[in-house]
């Protein structure tokens, strides 16, 4: 079978969303299927930055914004996939498209915040929605927020992660993880946090992933520039991950830290379904470092309980298989 699967806009960033695209294509493939990923521009190497081997075309140049890529992708994008001649399109961020396709919408939540400030794209937006056959969310958090917007949701299936790429390894160092630097990522919580837990005399150090513009100390270790196959080492090496998170779809930083069997700290904004309170982690109802240091304090100082979290968390994580989440995916289109 042929299928599809297409980001609206720039299908070479290192994000959860490219990382969705490239690790449900492998899933695919690996069911006998034939993949191939449409971007509308690429600007980095999705091989190189995802380790997964997929073909891939796009359609435009960078630039332009919401409605050039609307017009391309109606015009230019339809024409490139009828060359291919997919039976099922899986899209990612609704593109208007003129295919006899089955046509899979999948929501991240990504456009939340626009969509509730401007009337005309979520009008824009509902219209092309209902054109598509199954809209399915990768949460129930990102269903029931899309739903008050008048989005509609056939399913909840979350992302895939592929598993034989993340290893839970027994002896850890005293590192505390926090991936991404973005403001609703709150870094300051989780570097105020470990500084408590020095303060009383835990000697641990925070590795923080991502660009940091603050004062960095002796214990604060900032890794702008972090690969992916480096990443996954740290997974594997650090006790905790902190994720005080303000808002989330359902981030790949907490699936895949747990499928390294390490536990997490994860905020608020981090959907429930991302973990299980009490046995792969904690979750935390505020922004508070306080309350993130007594979690981190108890997971470092009970290692009865920090094995019992890392076994579990792998345990949990097989649930993301990308080969289970991709038949689910046929399944939508054989009924």
């Amino acid at each position: 079978m042929n299928i599809a699967i297409i980001r609206r806009a720039d299908l070479g960033g290192i994000d959860g969303v490219n990382r969705f695209i490239f690790t449900l294509a492998d899933g695919l493939r690996r069911l006998n299927n034939k993949v191939m990923v449409f971007g509308h521009h690429m600007t980095g190497n999705p091989s190189e930055l995802f380790g997964v081997n997929i073909e891939t075309r796009v359609i435009g140049e960078n630039g332009g914004g919401y409605i050039k890529y609307m017009w391309d992708w109606y015009v230019r994008g339809t024409k490139l996939l009828k060359e291919f001649e997919p039976e099922i399109l899986i899209v990612n961020g609704v593109v208007p498209l003129r295919l006899k396709a089955f046509k899979i919408a999948v929501n991240h939540g990504n456009a939340i915040f626009e969509l509730r400030e401007s009337r005309l794209k979520r009008f824009i937006t509902k219209r092309l929605y209902n054109m598509y056959d199954r809209v399915i969310h990768v949460s129930s958090k990102v269903a029931n927020e899309m739903s008050q917007i008048g989005i509609k949701c056939d399913e909840v299936i979350p992302p895939p992660i592929l598993l034989e790429n993340y290893s839970s390894n027994p002896e850890r160092e005293a590192i505390i993880l926090h991936v991404g630097t973005a403001p609703r990522k709150k870094p300051e919580v989780s570097i105020r946090a470990v500084e408590m837990l020095r303060n009383i005399g835990f000697n641990v150090k925070l590795i923080l992933i991502g660009h940091y513009a603050g004062e960095v100390k002796d214990w604060l270790i900032i890794k702008s520039n972090c690969p992916d196959s480096e990443l996954r080492k740290l997974y594997s090496k650090a006790l905790v991950l902190m994720h005080p998170s303000m808002w989330e779809g359902l981030p790949y930083a907490v699936l895949e830290a747990q499928a390294s069997g390490t536990p997490v700290i994860a905020g608020p904004g981090v959907p429930e379904e991302a973990l299980v309170e009490g046995r792969t982690g904690f979750k935390i109802r505020s922004f508070d470092p306080k309350e993130y240091a007594e979690k981190l304090r108890v997971m470092v100082e009970d290692k009865s309980l920090w094995s019992y979290m890392s076994r579990e968390a792998r345990k949990y994580a097989e649930k993301f298989d990308h080969v289970k989440i991709s038949m689910r995916y046929l399944k939508l289109y054989h009924g």
